[in-house]
């Protein structure tokens, strides 16, 4: 019976994961298009062909645009889960995701891909919110972090997806089919759309959050769910019903009514620890290498563009299989072990990757270009 309750928790929260597969998916994607052929120019014209890349201002903001979605969406993410639901803010926002990845796909000017990019940035960053909160809220204590940390391994699943698809489309039997085409970056960016579509569908036969429910004094509703997916004897679903219980008075008693209160004690610690943890690990550098993978490759060394995107892709694989010790052991260790220990691993891979650049990198330009791979062959 356990077992089979595990399984419910465990595929609602997997099923709601797949918001952080659109944000690896969409973050590993536009590493290789920035790269592409026809991406260059479309977006930069023949002087980003001849230099093998786009200019940094345009390639910076097109990745850079999409951040400030997410900030922008994070905080719409919260009164909309409040008020609509986790449930259906998780619908809502796919949508928008949607909508984005259409306008990526169709773009034909900078303006249009750089809009299509923040809005797809406002949905990442909402479901990047709204999901770890709902599987937070359908797990118990003892798997909670477990559940939660799926959202992280979708991430990484996506990255790698969209990397194996961004090489499959520098292999050589692609080179003539989108010769004169742009159909090797729009479709990569349209495959977007399909888990969009999944998880706006899918996730509206899933049930509702219980503590959202019960903050809408709906519950009776709470308590189904709960029966449903969370225990496996009325023991433990009164005690859970009741935790819950208590935990929404005491919030509705010491309540925030504004802004200002977080600055002092005791939530001004909690406040900084919060947000510097975020802050930090947005600054270990993770990042730019995930956005600009082919690119750091090919200054490694890997000049032939095929083969630097075939060390992405194998980057991403090693992302998805060291995301899997965590998963299996954050609720046993603790969150702190694993975050002090994770820091340590990616402070000691920046400097290995900072050493091997400055050892060996070297500025590199694709004087020959890749418009050489898609001139017309000979018949």
């Amino acid at each position: 019976m356990s077992s089979n309750k595990n399984f419910q928790v465990y595929l609602t929260g997997g099923f709601a994961a797949i918001g952080g597969l659109l944000f690896g998916y969409d973050t590993g994607v536009i590493s290789g298009v920035l790269t592409m052929s026809d991406f260059l120019l479309a977006f930069g014209g023949i002087a980003s062909i001849t230099r093998g890349s786009l200019i940094s201002s345009v390639s910076g903001s097109i990745v850079g645009i999409m951040l400030v979605g997410c900030f922008v969406g994070a905080l719409l993410a919260g009164p909309a889960g409040d008020h609509f639901s986790r449930k259906y803010s998780i619908v809502i926002f796919s949508i928008v995701f949607i909508i984005s990845a259409i306008l990526q796909t169709g773009s034909f000017n900078l303006f249009m891909l750089l809009l299509s990019r923040l809005v797809a940035g406002i949905s990442v960053g909402a479901l990047s919110m709204l999901v770890p909160v709902y599987q937070s809220e359908i797990a118990t204590n003892k798997i909670r972090g477990r559940l939660v940390s799926l959202q992280q391994w979708a991430i990484t699943i996506g990255i790698a997806i969209s990397f194996w698809i961004n090489y499959s489309k520098k292999k050589k039997k692609y080179k003539y089919i989108f010769f004169g085409s742009s159909a090797a970056w729009r479709i990569p960016l349209a495959l977007q759309i399909v888990p969009a579509l999944i998880l706006a569908i899918g996730i509206i036969f899933f049930p509702f959050s219980p503590r959202w429910l019960m903050t809408q004094d709906r519950d009776n509703e709470a308590l189904r769910v709960l029966i449903q997916i969370c225990s496996t004897s009325s023991i433990n679903v009164l005690d859970e019903y009741n935790d819950i219980k208590n935990e929404i008075d005491f919030e509705r008693e010491k309540s925030i009514k504004l802004y200002s209160q977080f600055f002092y004690p005791p939530l001004r610690r909690r406040l900084i620890l919060g947000i510097s943890i975020q802050i930090l690990q947005q600054l270990t550098g993770i990042n730019s290498v995930m956005y600009y993978a082919p690119e750091i490759f090919k200054q490694t060394g890997l000049n032939d563009l095929r083969a630097s995107l075939l060390a992405t892709g194998i980057n991403g694989c090693v992302i998805i299989l060291a995301t899997i010790p965590a998963i299996l052991f954050i609720d046993k260790l603790g969150r702190r072990f694993i975050l002090i220990s994770g820091a340590i691993i990616m402070a000691l891979s920046m400097l290995i990757i900072g050493g091997t650049m400055s050892a060996h990198g070297s500025t590199y330009f694709n004087e020959t270009t890749d418009a050489i791979q898609f001139t017309i062959p000979n018949r």
